[in-house]
């Protein structure tokens, strides 16, 4: 299975470790469906119909183990994000975490180029 990772979770970030086992794969982007948001320490994705940009980030190969473990823990999925499978603008059927309602967070920073 892939994750789609756009914040502390990618390549030179502080919590890449947690994935130490996975196998990195590409970059990619997410061309629909979120807007991206700063929340100070790190990034978030919230629903939209109208992207301001493509999300970019990367393809992490992941096992069920790690998935549920460190990037289920980390993200705080369900009560904080949650998660869903996407489309990656390369093709890959990715997990992606993101926060169900944007209307909460419409007073952070919203980063129009799509990239944290």
């Amino acid at each position: 299975m892939y994750v789609f990772v756009y914040g502390t979770l990618k390549r030179g970030h502080g919590n890449n470790r947690r994935l130490a086992t996975s196998t990195f794969i590409t970059e990619d982007s997410l061309n629909e469906g979120f807007n991206m948001i700063s929340l100070g320490a790190f990034p978030a994705l919230i629903p939209t119909d109208e992207p301001l940009a493509p999300i970019t980030g990367e393809v992490f190969q992941v096992t069920e183990a790690v998935l549920t473990n460190e990037l289920d823990s980390l993200e705080g999925y369900p009560s904080f994000y949650n998660r869903k499978v996407v489309k990656s603008a390369l093709g890959y059927d990715v997990w992606v975490y993101y926060f169900d309602e944007a209307e909460p967070y419409y007073g952070h920073d919203m980063l129009a180029n799509g990239e944290w």
